[in-house]
């Protein structure tokens, strides 16, 4: 079976981001209610698709691979405050009419 993945660039190296839901075949010690896994040493992260959580699950395993020596309950307060924003973000500064002439 093949699973969506993209590309990303953290710290200037490019990462996997895999959109599947972290197995033991993916690393040894993944528990069964597991929805996201970042592991550094292969540059992958593995984000359960699910709907519900999918973006905040992404925006948590990648705050593990920015900032590594965060503790688990650092990135919680990070993916919390990220979420907040993007949801609450005017989705009006994101698209414009203009053209750099008229603005």
């Amino acid at each position: 079976m093949r699973f969506k993945r993209l590309t990303v660039r953290i710290s200037e190296e490019p990462w996997k981001i895999i959109f599947k839901k972290p197995t033991e075949d993916d690393y040894i010690g993944v528990e069964d209610d597991d929805i996201g896994l970042c592991v550094a040493e292969d540059n992958k992260i593995f984000v359960e698709p699910d709907p519900d959580c999918v973006l905040s699950t992404a925006i948590h395993e990648v705050l593990h691979a920015v900032f590594p020596q965060l503790s688990e309950d650092a990135v919680i307060d990070g993916e919390a405050a990220l979420m907040d924003l993007l949801n609450k973000f005017p989705q009006e500064l994101l698209h414009t009419n203009d053209t750099p002439e008229t603005r």
